[in-house]
């Protein structure tokens, strides 16, 4: 959950290579990867990195580097439910919103999540009829 914003000259890490960061912008980030340039949502990328654990990061400078908030996903798989307050806890209060949380299929730990997102003040939704395991997390 520590990633910071993404920069040229960091480096993606994938099972296929490495891309070098060549390019940021608002929603895209441009590497290098095998000789060609390639194009990816910044959205994608921290998906990759979140929830599947298939693209590592690694930093060029870190001087002047702030966290990346925004675009963030919390899986909750492999979380026991008496863990689960404090890791929810942990990562709403570091992200921006809007952003998922990955309960899974269980029915206590979508209630467990939905009931710490409400006392934060926030609403949260599932984010579609064929992904029930996802909350999306909002301001009201």
């Amino acid at each position: 959950m520590n990633g910071y914003v993404l920069r040229k000259g960091d480096l993606l890490i994938a099972r296929d290579g490495v891309g070098l960061i060549t390019k940021t912008t608002k929603n895209y980030i441009y590497y290098l990867f095998k000789g060609s340039v390639c194009r990816s949502k910044k959205k994608t990328i921290w998906e990759y990195h979140d929830i599947k654990n298939r693209v590592d990061i690694k930093y060029g400078s870190m001087s002047r580097r702030k966290k990346q908030r925004k675009m963030r996903t919390l899986d909750l798989h492999g979380v026991k439910h008496n863990d689960a307050d404090e890791e929810i806890r942990k990562f709403l209060n570091f992200v921006e919103l809007p952003c998922s949380i990955i309960t899974g299929k269980s029915d206590e730990m979508k209630k467990i999540a939905s009931s710490i997102v409400k006392e934060y003040g926030w609403d949260c939704y599932e984010k579609d009829e064929w992904n029930v395991g996802t909350l999306v997390v909002v301001e009201k």
